[in-house]
This record gives C-alpha cells, sequence and structure tokens, in this order.
C-alpha cells in the first residue's frame, strides 16, 4: 500500500541505484585518473598570464581630457612623462589642472586602468579611475571632499 506523498521505487530502479563493491572500486580509479588528468590543464588555466593590456611606455605623451560637471565641461590635458628609473609620472594641465600644471601623486598604471591623485586650488583633493582603451579613456574624477563623482573621457593627442 502506497501512502499519499511518499516516494515508490521499483525494484528495477534499486537495482539501477545500486553500486556494487567492484563498481565502486572502477569509480573511484576512473575519478582519480580523470584528476590526474586535468589537473595539470586547471592550474594552467589559473596560472596563464591574463591580457597584460597596454605597455606603460604606450602612456607617455599628452592627453586631452574632458570632465563632465553639473557646471559645465573642464577641458585641458594630462601630460604624462617616463623617467629613467622607468617611473611614470603625470601632470594636470588646463581647467582642472590650471596653468602651469598640477602635479599627480599616486600615479599608477596596469595595463588597463590609469589612476592617481591631484590637488585642485578650487575642489581640494580629486582622484581619478580611467580606464584605457587602445588610445581614449574613460572613467571618472571624484572631488573627494563632496564625494562626487563625475564622468571624464579623452584621447592620446
Amino acid at each position: 500500500m502506497q501512502h499519499a506523498g511518499a516516494a515508490y521505487v521499483t525494484p528495477g530502479l534499486t537495482r539501477l541505484l545500486f553500486i556494487s563493491r567492484s563498481n565502486a572500486t572502477m569509480l573511484r580509479s576512473l575519478f582519480l585518473l580523470a584528476a590526474i588528468v586535468l589537473l595539470p590543464v586547471a592550474v594552467r588555466a589559473q596560472t596563464a598570464p591574463a591580457h597584460a593590456g597596454l605597455p606603460a611606455d604606450s602612456l607617455v605623451g599628452s592627453w586631452s581630457y574632458a570632465i563632465e560637471t553639473p557646471d559645465g565641461n573642464f577641458n585641458g590635458q594630462f601630460v604624462i612623462a617616463k623617467a629613467d628609473d622607468g617611473t611614470l609620472s603625470a601632470k594636470m594641465t588646463g581647467d582642472a589642472g590650471t596653468g602651469e600644471g598640477l602635479p599627480v601623486r599616486s600615479f599608477a598604471f596596469d595595463g588597463h586602468k590609469m589612476t592617481g591623485l591631484f590637488t585642485n586650488p578650487q575642489f581640494g583633493d580629486i582622484s581619478f579611475d580611467l580606464t584605457i582603451t587602445g588610445r581614449t579613456f574613460s572613467g571618472g574624477f571624484t572631488a573627494l571632499a563632496m564625494g562626487a563623482t563625475v564622468p571624464a573621457s579623452g584621447r592620446k593627442l
């Protein structure tokens, strides 16, 4: 007699679900063999270098920028230089950087992203996080005192 809601397993299904001791040993051997064969593939996939992105030398030069704010756009240039020791430095000129240019502190580039911090006389410390794609970039500038981030874009000149 079958109760409502109870599962009923047929004798044939029971035989399919039952694994004999010899079959269990064979399955363990197959799993071990699969692990030995696939482990090097998995390790190579994890240790393979990611796409390296752009070389740092490709940043050197002038980049135009446009920062879009509610009060209008700020335009100017990043000027990026490489020292003899290979380190990169940058300064901002134009509306956001003013005249001679403001040095960018904590300037970093990882092949895909350019980040840094500079001090604007009017807005204080401003950080930026920009994604480079070929000869263009997009991202945002954040006025740290206000916590406001505005979109920015630019291109290499």
